[in-house]
């Protein structure tokens, strides 16, 4: 899935695209963040990430 997200753990000033990839065993998200390798590395809970997405996309491959 693809993210835009607001001011927060992921950008101090601006909207800013992240992608949501995975699930780990805990239930915890797994994003590629291009502006942060340290936020890339870190799992995520849904709390989170839900009170800072604006948008949401959702793709497959077909």
């Amino acid at each position: 899935m693809i993210a835009q997200v607001k001011k927060g753990d992921f950008t101090k000033d601006k909207e800013h695209y992240i992608v949501i990839y995975d699930k780990d065993k805990k239930g915890n998200f797994k994003v590629h963040d291009p502006n942060s390798l340290q936020n890339s590395e870190k799992t995520w809970d849904f709390d989170t990430l839900e009170k800072q997405i604006t948008h949401l996309w959702a793709y497959t491959v077909l």
